[in-house]
């Protein structure tokens, strides 16, 4: 079964094989976990969870989850052939908190309850050839957090498979989201999207002051490819519009831009 983890990570520590998480793994600031290429992290079901996470007032407790909380650092060395990979019956994601660092490379993470990547607080991340699947969404970056995905891949069930919201940051270079919604940008979030392929029935849908520039990339939907409302904006570059749908939809105030598009 490998080693089973859970508690506090303090100073460095690195997994390799098979860890089963036992509970919540929480990565102190200034402490550092490395999951090393090949590495299998499986989760159990629980009961509740120890740690609980409140913002704005809400306690979110891990309902039975386990996750990886990070408030330090958190290295995913993943291989092209030796990819990491997380998910299990319990798994409840990797929620990066504060001023929490992650350098991820080839990371395979499974469905979870609510979004695989979460961002909140002040985070940073830099993910190349990630996976991100979620019941709710793949990743989601939240709050004034930072994000750098090139190459991965978001897959989301029940809302989208990127959600940025809040005044988080995210730039997104060759990436793919394949979900109900493929983007969805709230509050002030700002994303770039640049050489991308979208495949959903909404591709983006807009709203707060959120702002959206895309170029280059590929959207496919059933409904519509870009959705603004409220005081939100998109701006299209040499975008590829496919699908029985309307290319463009604009709601209420919303606002899209349109340049060299087909």
């Amino acid at each position: 079964m490998g080693d089973r983890a859970a508690g506090v990570v303090a100073g460095r520590e690195a997994w390799r094989g098979e860890v089963t998480l036992a509970g919540d793994v929480l990565v102190r600031a200034g402490s550092t976990l490395t999951l090393a290429a090949g590495t299998r992290v499986v989760a159990l079901a629980l009961g509740e969870a120890p740690f609980a996470v409140r913002r704005f007032g809400t306690e979110r407790p891990g309902r039975g989850r386990c996750r990886i909380l990070v408030e330090g650092e958190l290295r995913a060395e993943g291989e092209p052939g030796a990819p990491v990979r997380a998910g299990g019956p319990g798994w409840g994601g990797i929620w990066l908190l504060a001023d929490g660092r992650a350098d991820l490379r080839a990371l395979h993470a499974a469905t979870g309850p609510d979004e695989s990547l979460s961002l909140l607080d002040f985070a940073r991340v830099r993910a190349r050839d990630c996976r991100f699947e979620g019941a709710d969404c793949g990743a989601s970056v939240a709050g004034f957090a930072r994000a750098r995905f090139e190459r991965c891949e978001f897959a989301g069930a029940r809302r989208a498979g990127l959600r940025a919201d809040g005044d988080a940051e995210v730039d997104a270079l060759a990436c793919a989201s394949r979900a109900g919604v493929g983007l969805l940008l709230e509050d002030s979030a700002r994303v770039r999207w640049l050489r991308g392929r979208v495949e959903a029935d909404y591709g983006a849908v807009l709203g707060g002051h959120s702002r959206l520039r895309s170029s280059g990339s590929a959207w496919t939907g059933a409904l519509a490819g870009l959705s603004a409302k409220g005081r939100s904006r998109a701006r299209s570059r040499a975008d590829r519009f496919a699908g029985p749908g309307q290319a463009v939809v604009r709601s209420e105030d919303g606002r899209i831009e349109l340049a060299s598009n087909c």
